[in-house]
């Protein structure tokens, strides 16, 4: 079974061993075929695995993608290690920002261009939301 681990998506902006930068035999051998095939225009593809896509530009992936905090749904003989979103609902902020400071992930704090509060993991800068003041890093006591 290939896990698909929340936590190495946002924390080492890794989906199941494959990374962007990888070619489409690695993704092959990695995680199988995927579910779902779409052209997204300009020679670009993205690959569906349940509900993860990873975006292709020819033969390299260049974006690992998922835009759900609670609809976490991989398929075939995938499955989800769903870690600080695993609750029957998304954790808040607080919760985001301790458990984060409690296993000593490097992370931004900053707002967005609507002002609203965010995080941003500083390994894995292709998951970080832009922000409009300059990130403040920190790592847990």
């Amino acid at each position: 079974m290939i896990a698909f681990s929340i936590r190495s998506l946002v924390v080492e902006g890794q989906l199941g061993g494959v990374r962007p930068g990888d070619d489409r035999a690695t993704v092959l051998e990695r995680l199988g075929p995927p579910s779902e095939r779409m052209a997204s225009g300009g020679g670009l593809e993205v690959w569906r695995y349940g509900n993860f896509e990873l975006f292709f530009d020819g033969d390299l992936v260049y974006t690992l993608y998922h835009d759900y905090l609670l609809q976490l749904e991989a398929d075939g003989e995938r499955e989800v290690d769903a870690w600080i979103l695993g609750g029957p609902e998304a954790p808040d902020y607080d919760a985001v920002v301790a458990r984060l400071t409690a296993e000593q992930v490097a992370f931004a704090t900053g707002r967005d261009r609507d002002g609203r509060r965010m995080l941003a993991i500083r390994a894995a800068p292709a998951c970080c939301s832009r922000s409009t003041r300059t990130p403040r890093w920190r790592r847990g006591p």
